[in-house]
């Protein structure tokens, strides 16, 4: 079996979604890296349910089968439906059937995670995209006013000569 991410790596995952306007640079580099983690938890979550699933099927085939089994061999006829019956309320069916459901949640939380992130990269380029703007602008009035202000000087410059 795969090795699980630690609770601590997630929160960790978490805790790094939010980002302040003065952080934003800073979360922008990290963002790649903050993805690829958010990936492969992912990922890991996937590969989880996965076994999970194959173990489940596993058990509740094993348990089908012996039940048949044991029905033939004690001379018992046992229907399709007391089957189906025996196998869900089996304990080990239900154990693993628990473990599925766990591991199913869990890769719905690791898909929200990765698309969490992928949400932060957006707000990540809308903040650069508006910096940038605001940078534009604020060198264009800038620009604006130094050449009103050398208007100024001119004009009123060659006044008081």
């Amino acid at each position: 079996m795969k090795k699980q991410a630690s609770v601590s790596e997630v929160d960790d995952l978490i805790n790094r979604l939010g980002f302040t306007p003065e952080s934003a640079v800073e979360a922008a580099v990290a963002q790649s890296g903050l993805y690829y983690r958010a990936a492969k938890y992912r990922v890991s979550k996937m590969h989880a349910r996965v076994d999970a699933e194959a173990i489940y099927d596993q058990i509740v085939a094993e348990t089908d089968l012996k039940l048949r089994n044991s029905a033939k061999a004690g001379g018992d006829k046992l229907a399709e439906k007391q089957i189906l019956y025996l196998v869900t309320t089996n304990a080990k069916v239900r154990d693993a059937l628990n473990v599925l459901h766990r591991a199913e949640i869990e890769e719905a939380a690791g898909k929200e995670l990765l698309e969490a992130y992928k949400q932060r990269q957006y707000c990540l380029r809308t903040v650069s995209d508006l910096t940038s703007a605001d940078r534009f602008m604020q060198a264009q009035a800038t620009n604006g006013l130094d050449a009103v202000k050398e208007r100024l000087r001119h004009k009123y410059g060659e006044d008081d000569e």
